[in-house]
Formats: C-alpha cells, structure tokens, sequence
C-alpha cells in the first residue's frame, strides 16, 4: 500500500498477460546481442583506424581531474531540486515531490555526496545502476519482434543530480 502511494504507476503494462519471464529472456537476449554488435564494429573500426594518427591522451587521469572540480554549494544543487520533474524512478527511495519539499535538507546530503564523488575522482558504483523498460517504438507493433523495442534506462534522480553537477563543471560557460 505504501509503495503504491509514494510510487504510482500510471502507465499501461503493454506485457499484461504474457509469459514474463520468458519475454524478459527474449528482450535481454536481443538487447545484449546488440551491444555485441555495436563492440565489435567499434573493435573492428579501432583495428582499422590504428595506421591513423591519434593525439595522446591527456596526461592527467581522471581522478585527478575530476578533483579539480569546483566545490558544489548547497544552493546549486537546491537550484536543481526546484527544476526537477515530479516524476519518481523505480530506483528512487524517496520520491521527488517529498524531495522537493523538502529541498535544503537534500540539498546538504547531496551536495556532500557529490563534492566526496569529485574529491575522490569516481562516480559512486550505487549511483550507476539502473532500471531498464523495453518500449515498444509505436503502438501496434509486434511484441514477438525484438526489433520494435527500445530500452529505455531510469536513473535514481539523487545519480541525475550529481551527473548534472559534473556536467556544469565540464562545459564552458
């Protein structure tokens, strides 16, 4: 009753009657092939592509490049909280509207979780799960044909907001 309250599910389950487990098989199967496919092309591309000239890579690692980073103040990331859909990932403990309610006290744990992410030059493991939805591309299509699909990745928001407070580091304004 609870989850039903603070995560409600408004959308229609396409897969409503069919055999999940082996639906959920059949997709993953579809969708891992195609990541074999795309690896090995930029595999083959890299192998083709050595005779070109390539610049070195920077000298400085990420990590020591992410830890140059402007601080992250508490205003920024309520900033980014009031700009935030009311729309909650399966991910998400709390839900955004709450969130929102309640910004300044999620903007100082947060704000603290991304300045120790910048410090530390990594991203935390946690925050890189995800849940992915296979959709159908157009109503109608055949659900039997793997190809009418695409996956459609939810985030925790708490991961959005940091990977938003990367980004407005690393582009010039």
């Amino acid at each position: 009753m609870v989850k039903r309250l603070l995560h409600p599910s408004h959308q229609h389950k396409w897969y409503e009657g069919l055999e999940t487990d082996q639906l959920a098989t059949a997709i993953s199967d579809f969708f891992i092939g195609k990541l074999k496919k795309v690896k090995d092309a930029v595999a083959l591309g890299l192998r083709d592509a050595v005779s070109l000239q390539v610049s070195s890579p920077p000298s400085q690692t990420p990590e020591l490049f992410m830890s140059e980073f402007d601080a992250v103040d508490v205003t920024e990331v309520e900033r980014i909280i009031q700009r935030l859909p009311v729309k909650t990932s399966p991910l998400d403990i709390i839900p955004t509207n709450i969130m929102k309610q309640c910004q300044t006290e999620f903007a100082t744990a947060i704000s603290n979780i991304a300045n120790l992410s910048f410090r530390a030059g990594r991203f935390p493991a946690n925050m890189k799960n995800g849940w992915v939805t296979p959709l159908l591309k157009k109503a109608g299509l055949d659900i039997a044909d793997m190809k009418n699909f695409r996956p459609i990745t939810n985030l925790s928001t708490v991961s959005k907001i940091v990977e938003r407070l990367a980004l407005s580091r690393l582009t010039i304004q």
